[in-house]
């Protein structure tokens, strides 16, 4: 690699870098006012800089192993293999921690953005639901509309009453009508008047979006890779 093609590779990682860490900094706006989750966020976080950490640490190993003229050619061949190893193992293990910390928040978010019905109005809410949707032509489409009005129908319409009901009147795989009516809800959540609620929703709406969960994910995972990549050519 020449020297210009080295200065170009840094300024990418560099740029790559501070892209993440201001999408870090936003996650950690984002999740201030929710215990839990920040817990969960600074676990992952956790686990990328780990991820980091190891994977320059094996850079560091190999370069070594490169400059050592004493040691016999059989044993260092051995050594290279092992911190190979190493650092392949060390980042698969990352790359699966930070998986199931993001699946972990995820299903958080999904939990508190499900809105709930207020104490002491869910047989009302119930009754409002089921003249809404009764002998519709479609359940579904009439237990969506209502979902969308939000607030206790978006809640029962989310509950386990909602499914029940749609099974009741006829809906084609009410199993799988039921979910897409509880991702409604959650949607319509972000103009929920509890501001938990409305919280998560903003959180689970951003998790997929351009400035979501991926955008700390495929640089972390682009950076480490690009320390491996290097401790193998001794670039």
């Amino acid at each position: 690699m020449t020297d210009r093609s080295r200065t170009d590779m840094q300024a990418r990682q560099d740029k790559i870098a501070v892209e993440r860490a201001r999408v870090v900094a936003l996650w950690q706006q984002r999740v201030r006012n929710m215990p839990q989750a920040q817990r969960i966020l600074d676990d992952l976080l956790a686990t990328y800089d780990k991820m980091l950490y190891d994977a320059k640490e094996t850079r560091a190993t190999r370069a070594k192993l490169r400059a050592d003229e004493v040691t016999k050619p059989e044993v260092l061949q051995r050594r290279h293999g092992e911190a190979r190893e190493a650092g392949d193992q060390q980042f698969a293990a990352s790359v699966r921690a930070a998986d199931a910390l993001r699946t972990s928040l995820v299903t958080l978010m999904k939990a508190v953005a499900t809105p709930q019905i207020p104490a002491g109005r869910e047989a009302a809410a119930r009754q409002e639901l089921y003249m809404l949707v009764k002998n519709s032509p479609d359940p579904e489409l009439a237990m969506r509309e209502a979902v969308q009005r939000g607030g206790e129908l978006a809640a029962v319409a989310a509950s386990s009453y909602g499914e029940s009901l749609l099974r009741a009147q006829g809906a084609h795989k009410p199993v799988e009508a039921h979910k897409a009516i509880v991702d409604v809800a959650r949607a319509v959540a972000i103009k929920s008047d509890d501001p938990t609620t409305r919280e998560a929703a903003e959180v689970l709406r951003a998790i997929d979006g351009p400035e979501g969960l991926d955008a700390m994910h495929v640089p972390s995972l682009a950076l480490a890779r690009w320390d491996l990549e290097a401790a193998e050519t001794g670039e």
